[in-house]
């Protein structure tokens, strides 16, 4: 198939997809995962097409992880962005381990001296090479590790650098024999409490900025 009849049939599937589906509306903001792969770009290609082929249009947000890979270039991308006229963002991932100083003894056995007693994952978001956010989590089965991570109590601690400085932390008051019957809650139950606005709102793809602001429910357990 000649590559320009190729072209048509897809850009051609993606208006139908669009209009059937009503995925794309004026104003979105969409963030393009950017691999470097052969389907990235033809996705990012595609909707170039369309959002230039529509009247309202949408801003497309290129992004691309930086794993860290030995020889990883990512030049040929950032000059195809630049030459779409678009951003180049970029995350980066990194992570590393930590091991006990001594024996730790935890409900699944005993963690001996010398092997995993903690990990640690952060992921960096990029602008113009610069990081502008940085997420770190640290799961750890005792504080006594080596190299001598600064491991706090469980909780989340929020730094903000710039013209308004932030420095919070949030604990959970929760005892280590508790932590079964209670941890799922924090995750689950803001997912539990959009229930009821996502099946209310129209079709199509949605963000938090679409939707009523999700709150808990504040009453007694039973209600």
């Amino acid at each position: 198939m000649h590559p320009r009849k190729l072209e048509s049939r897809i850009l051609q599937a993606m208006h139908r997809a669009n209009r059937e589906f009503g995925l794309i509306r004026g104003g979105d903001r969409i963030l393009v995962a950017m691999s470097g792969g052969k389907d990235s770009y033809g996705l990012l290609w595609g909707l170039s097409q369309m959002n230039a082929a529509l009247p309202d249009k949408f801003t497309l947000v290129p992004y691309h992880l930086d794993q860290g890979q030995p020889g990883h270039d990512v030049s040929p991308l950032k000059t195809y962005l630049e030459a779409l006229g678009l951003p180049f963002d970029t995350l980066e991932a990194s992570g590393g381990f930590a091991v006990a100083r001594r024996p730790v003894e935890i409900a699944a056995g005993t963690i001996e001296a010398g092997t995993v007693a903690a990990q640690r994952t952060s992921v960096s978001g990029l602008r113009d090479g610069r990081p502008v956010m940085r997420f770190t989590a640290t799961w750890y089965c005792s504080t006594d590790v080596e190299p001598a991570w600064d491991v706090r109590e469980t909780g989340w601690r929020v730094v903000v650098e710039g013209d308004a400085p932030l420095d919070v932390e949030i604990r959970f008051p929760v005892p280590p024999e508790r932590w079964a019957a209670t941890s799922p809650g924090l995750t689950a139950h803001r997912a539990v409490n959009a229930i009821s606005v996502v099946c209310e709102a129209p079709p199509g793809i949605r963000t938090t900025v679409d939707l009523p602001q999700v709150v808990a429910r504040l009453g007694p357990a039973d209600a």
